[in-house]
C-alpha cells in the first residue's frame, strides 16, 4: 500500500473519530446549555418556578409566616414545634411584606435546584405579590429554545399559586389584635367576631380541645384553634396540602 493511502486512510479515520465525538457531546450540550431544542423548557422552568415558590410557602405556613427567622417555639413533643406569633402581650407575627419577601428570597436560593436536573443555571430576580386569594411569583431567567430555524427567548415568567396568603396574613393578624385586647381586658372585640373561647379555661392538661371557629367574616380565612393547655392556643389555617398554624400564649388572669 502506497504512502499517500495510508495517510488517507489515517486522516478519514482521525474525521470518523471527531464526528463521533460531536455526535455524543452535542445531545449533552443541548441538555445543559441555555439553549434547547423543545419550547418545552419554557414550561419547565415555570413548572420548576411554581413548585419551589410552593415549597417556601408551605415550610413558611407551619412556621407562622417566618421562613428564616422564626420566632419562639412551643414544642410539641416528638421534634415536632408550633410557631408563637403572639407571646404574652407581645406580638411576633410576620407582616405580609416579610412573607413574600421571604418566598422571593427562599425562590431566588432554591430554583437553581430544580433547573439543574435539565442542566439549566439560574441567574433570577423573584418578585412576590399576594392577593387576597392568591400568590403570584414573577422571575426574570432569561431562556433561549430553537424553533425551527431560528430562536426564540423568555425573559420574564409569572405563575400564581393557589393560596390566599394575603387573605391569611390580614386574618391572622386581626386575631391577634383580638387576643391582645382581650388579654388586655380593653376590648370584647374577639369574643364577638369568633366566639367565646378565650375567656378562661378549666385546665385540661395538655390535650387537644378541638373547638372550631364559631363565627367568621366571609372575607377572613376560616382559622381553627384550640386549647393546647390553660394559656396556650394553636391557631390552624388549612387548604388542600398547605397549612398555616401559629400558636398563642395567653397572659394569665
Amino acid at each position: 500500500m502506497k504512502r499517500g493511502q495510508i495517510s488517507l486512510f489515517v486522516i478519514t479515520g482521525i474525521l470518523l473519530l471527531i464526528l463521533l465525538g460531536l455526535a455524543m457531546l452535542i445531545p449533552g450540550y443541548l441538555q445543559k446549555g441555555e439553549s434547547l431544542d423543545d419550547s418545552s423548557a419554557f414550561r419547565f422552568v415555570e413548572s420548576c418556578l411554581s413548585s419551589t415558590a410552593m415549597e417556601g410557602l408551605k415550610l413558611q405556613g407551619v412556621r407562622g409566616g417566618w421562613l428564616y427567622d422564626p420566632k419562639p417555639q412551643l414544642d410539641l413533643g416528638s421534634g415536632t414545634a408550633v410557631y408563637y406569633d403572639y407571646y404574652s402581650g407581645s406580638k411576633y407575627a410576620p407582616t405580609l411584606q416579610e412573607m413574600q419577601q421571604d418566598i422571593a428570597d427562599y425562590v431566588d436560593s432554591h430554583i437553581g435546584d430544580c433547573l439543574s436536573a435539565k442542566g439549566m443555571d439560574s441567574h433570577s430576580n423573584v418578585n412576590v405579590a399576594s392577593s387576597p386569594e392568591f400568590v403570584t411569583i414573577s422571575m426574570s431567567n432569561p431562556t433561549t429554545v430553537r424553533s425551527g430555524n431560528g430562536k426564540v427567548t423568555k425573559d420574564e415568567y409569572s405563575v400564581q399559586i393557589d393560596v390566599p396568603l394575603g387573605k391569611i396574613a390580614q386574618s391572622a393578624d386581626a386575631l391577634i389584635e383580638s387576643i391582645t385586647a382581650s388579654d388586655l381586658n380593653t376590648d370584647t372585640r374577639f369574643d364577638k367576631t369568633i366566639g367565646p373561647y378565650l375567656k378562661p379555661q378549666p385546665c385540661v392538661g395538655l390535650a387537644f380541645m378541638a373547638t372550631p371557629i364559631m363565627k367568621a367574616f366571609n372575607t377572613m380565612a376560616r382559622f381553627s384553634y384550640y386549647f393546647y393547655s390553660c394559656d396556650t392556643t394553636i391557631w390552624h389555617y388549612s387548604q388542600g396540602d398547605y397549612n398555616f398554624i401559629f400558636a398563642a400564649r395567653h397572659m394569665r388572669k
